[in-house]
């Protein structure tokens, strides 16, 4: 779970700093690399693509109801990791 914590922080921290347009295009696809990635983790590990390998439709969108219904269950936690902001990264 830490793993998806890490990516997830990271996320947040992107989302802040796109909102602001403060972001490199380079910057942008880093960030979606960790949502991605960050969200196939919710998956179950079989169902998981291998690295390099693409998702498919079905699982992506498993992959994001897995991902919202974990923010609607955890909204403490996400609200601190936004609160955290792009400085930690920084």
């Amino acid at each position: 779970m830490s793993e998806i914590l890490t990516l997830l922080s990271f996320y947040y921290a992107c989302s802040a700093l796109a909102a602001e347009g403060l972001l490199t295009q380079g910057e942008r696809f880093e960030c979606n690399r960790a949502y991605q990635t960050a969200k196939v983790l919710f998956l179950d590990p079989e169902d998981r693509p291998a690295p390099g390998e693409d998702i498919s439709n079905p699982l992506n969108k498993e992959a994001y109801r897995r991902f919202k219904a974990w923010e609607r269950a955890n909204p403490a936690l996400v609200e601190e990791m936004k609160a955290r902001g792009p400085e930690t990264f920084l």
